[in-house]
C-alpha cells in the first residue's frame, strides 16, 4: 500500500522500465502520507546496503539518477533537464573555451530532475540550425 509509484518496484520493473520511468520524470521521493513511507530513492538505498544494487539494475539506475547532473547520469534525467544541459554546456563553450569550471560545477547545480521548460521557450534558445530537431531529443 505504501509503494505508490511503479518505481517503488525495483526488485521487478528491471532497468529498461527503471530507466524509461526516470526518463519520463518519475519522482524518486514518491511516498505515501504517512512518516515512515518508503520512497524509490529509500528503497535503492536499502537495496545497496544489502548488496542488492548491482551495477546496471533498476536500483543502481535511481541511485545515480539521484546524484547530481554529470554526463554519466544525463541520459537518467528527463527531456527537459537533458535539453536544459544541452542548453547550458552550449553556453558554456562560448564561455570557457577549454575550461571545466562550467562542466565540473556550474552545468551540475543548474541540471535538476525537475526542470521545466514550454517546448516552445526551449526551441527558440537553442540554435535548430546546429543541431536540427532530431538530434536535440536524442540527448
Amino acid at each position: 500500500r505504501q509503494w505508490t509509484t511503479p518505481l517503488h518496484h525495483l526488485a521487478t520493473v528491471g532497468a529498461d522500465r527503471a530507466r524509461a520511468l526516470l526518463r519520463g520524470g518519475a519522482d524518486l521521493r514518491a511516498a505515501a502520507a504517512g512518516a515512515d513511507a518508503p520512497t524509490p530513492l529509500s528503497l535503492a538505498e536499502r537495496l545497496r546496503a544489502e548488496g542488492m544494487a548491482p551495477a546496471g539494475s533498476a536500483a543502481d539506475l535511481v541511485l545515480r539518477a539521484a546524484e547530481p547532473w554529470s554526463p554519466q547520469n544525463h541520459y537518467l534525467f528527463p527531456w527537459a533537464a537533458r535539453a536544459r544541459a544541452i542548453e547550458l554546456m552550449l553556453l558554456g563553450a562560448q564561455l570557457e573555451r577549454g575550461n571545466d569550471v562550467w562542466m565540473a560545477f556550474v552545468v551540475p547545480r543548474a541540471v535538476q530532475r525537475d526542470y521545466e521548460m514550454p517546448i516552445e521557450q526551449l526551441l527558440a534558445r537553442c540554435s535548430l540550425a546546429a543541431w536540427g530537431r532530431d538530434s536535440l531529443w536524442a540527448y
